[in-house]
């Protein structure tokens, strides 16, 4: 059964951009040392916070490129013997493409 695909935060928690535009905003603040004592832990504490879903979103992110990859190197295994595709996987003479890289973070 397929699952729902979600592209929208729940509602008492911000998007990633958002999140780490806030959490820019709240590192400026603290550095600039101007705040009160108890506006920088409040400050503090939002941002770590922040930090955590940013890490959530991230840690969600990985593992759907990781399933997305090993369903893409199973479909491919059975057409080219366990090789993942390429453009030219049916060329294995040209020697430039062995390190082509493709780096998503």
């Amino acid at each position: 059964m397929p699952r729902k695909k979600s592209s929208t935060p729940p509602k008492d928690e911000p998007g990633f951009e958002e999140a780490v535009a806030e959490l820019e905003k709240i590192v400026s603040a603290l550095e600039e040392d101007s705040l009160p004592l108890e506006e920088m832990v409040e400050r503090f504490e939002q941002g770590t916070n922040l930090l955590r879903r940013c890490e959530e979103v991230l840690g969600s992110a990985r593992k759907r490129l990781k399933t997305i990859a090993a369903r893409d190197t199973a479909a491919s295994s059975g057409d080219e013997g366990g090789k993942p595709l390429t453009p030219d996987a049916s060329d294995d003479t040209d020697a430039s493409d062995e390190h082509d890289e493709i780096r998503l973070f």
